[in-house]
C-alpha cells in the first residue's frame, strides 16, 4: 500500500524529489507525495518526513468514513458507499457537504470553490471544509483538481452521541463521564454556522416545542430545553439537527475541574501504576511559570494542591516594557484570576484528586 508523506523541502530540493516520486501538491515548506513504504524509509534517510495517510479518514458522527471510495464524482453520479448505508438521500437544493482536499487547505482552494458556488462555512477535521452547495455544485466542486472527495452531511451526524444515548435521563440524573461535571438534563447547546443561521432557526425550534432561554448571536449559540423524554425527546432532537444552519448538538453541561483524569488524558497511567514504572514523582520539587494557581494563597488553596505548594510568587510587568504595553506595571497577583491555565497545569503536575 501507498503512503501519503509530507517530505520537509524547500526550493530545488522539491524540485529534486519530483524528478524521483509523485507530487501531489507544492507548500512553501513541504511537499506531499504518494510513495510505497519502500521509498518513505529511503526519503526518510535524507529529509524529516511525516506519514499523513491515516489522516485522510473522516470520523463523522460514530462513522467512519474512507475517502478512497468516491460519493459523488465529476459529473454528479452518486456512488453507493458502505458508510451511507441506511443514510437518507437529502431532498434535491442546497445542503451541507463535506469536501476533502487533496491535502493542507490553501486559500485559493476555498475561493475556487466559492467561485463555481459552494459557500465555505466551516472547517471540519483533517484537509476538510463543510460548503453549502447544491448538487450540480458539488458536482463542480468534485471536478476541482486540487478536491480528493464530497459528501452530505447528514443532519444526525451532527448531533453528539451522548445525547441520543441520554434521552431518557431524568431530571434528578446529572452524571457525566468526568467525574465532577454536570450534565443538565433536558437542555442542550446548539451550535450554528452563521448568526443569520441562528436568528432564523429560533421560530422553527420553539415550533419545535423547544424553549430557548439563552442566545449569543455572536456566538453563534443557542440554549435549548425540553421538557420531554424518552422517544418523543429523540423525535424532537432529530428533526432540530434538521433546522438549516444547525451545526452541532450536544448536552448541556456544568463544566467542573476533574484533576483525577489528568493522568488519562495525558497516556501517563503506565508511568505512574504499580503495574507500570512506578513513577510518583515523590520527592521531587517542580518549578511553573504560568498565570498563577488557584487562589493564590498556600494556606486557602485548593484540597488537591493542599500541603504540597512550598511557595507561590507573582512577578510584575517590568518597566522595560512600559513603552510596548497598554497596561505598564501590571501585576495581577499570585492568584489564577483570568484564564486558569496556571491552575489547570498545576493540576496536572501535582494534583493529588482529592477533589
Amino acid at each position: 500500500m501507498n503512503r501519503t508523506i509530507k517530505i520537509f523541502c524547500t526550493g530545488e530540493e522539491q524540485a529534486r524529489i519530483a524528478e524521483k516520486y509523485p507530487v501531489i501538491e507544492y507548500y512553501d515548506s513541504f511537499v506531499l507525495a504518494e510513495v510505497s513504504q519502500k521509498n518513505v524509509n529511503r526519503i526518510a534517510r535524507a529529509y524529516p518526513v511525516e506519514d499523513i495517510t491515516e489522516r485522510y479518514t473522516l470520523q463523522v458522527g460514530e462513522r467512519t468514513i474512507d475517502t478512497a471510495l468516491p460519493r459523488f464524482d465529476a459529473r454528479g453520479k452518486r456512488h453507493a458507499h458502505p458508510a451511507y448505508n441506511g443514510v437518507k438521500t437529502p431532498e434535491p437544493g442546497c445542503h451541507h457537504n463535506l469536501v476533502q482536499f487533496i491535502g493542507p487547505i490553501k486559500e485559493q482552494w476555498l475561493r475556487a470553490v466559492k467561485k463555481v458556488g459552494g459557500e465555505a462555512r466551516a472547517p471540519y477535521g483533517d484537509f476538510t471544509y463543510i460548503i453549502r452547495a447544491d448538487e450540480e455544485t458539488l458536482a463542480q466542486i468534485a471536478a476541482l483538481p486540487f478536491v480528493r472527495w464530497t459528501g452530505h452531511l447528514p443532519t444526525r451526524d451532527r448531533v453528539a452521541p451522548s445525547v441520543f444515548m441520554n434521552v431518557g435521563r431524568k431530571p434528578d440524573d446529572t452524571a457525566s463521564a468526568l467525574p465532577r461535571t454536570r450534565v443538565m438534563p433536558g437542555a442542550y447547546t446548539v451550535e450554528f454556522f452563521g448568526a443569520a443561521d441562528l436568528k432564523a432557526a429560533i421560530p422553527h425550534i420553539k415550533k419545535l416545542g423547544f424553549q430557548v432561554p439563552e442566545k449569543n448571536a455572536k456566538g453563534k449559540v443557542l440554549i435549548v430545553e425540553a421538557s420531554s423524554r424518552g422517544a418523543a425527546l429523540t423525535k424532537k432532537i432529530t428533526a432540530l439537527a434538521a433546522v438549516h444552519g444547525v451545526r452541532s448538538i450536544r448536552e448541556r453541561s456544568l463544566k467542573r475541574t476533574s484533576n483525577n483524569v489528568a493522568v488519562g488524558v495525558m497516556g501517563a497511567t503506565a508511568t505512574i501504576a504499580s503495574s507500570g514504572l512506578g513513577l510518583s514523582g515523590q520527592g521531587e520539587c517542580v518549578g511553573i511559570c504560568d498565570t498563577g494557581l488557584d487562589t493564590g494563597n498556600p494556606q486557602t488553596i485548593h484540597p488537591d494542591f493542599a500541603g504540597r505548594v512550598a511557595w507561590v510568587k507573582s512577578y510584575p510587568i517590568t518597566p522595560d516594557f512600559a513603552a510596548y504595553i497598554t497596561n505598564p506595571g501590571g501585576n495581577d497577583g499570585a492568584a489564577d484570576v483570568d484564564s486558569g491555565h496556571g491552575t489547570h497545569v498545576a493540576g496536572s503536575v501535582l494534583g493529588n484528586t482529592v477533589q
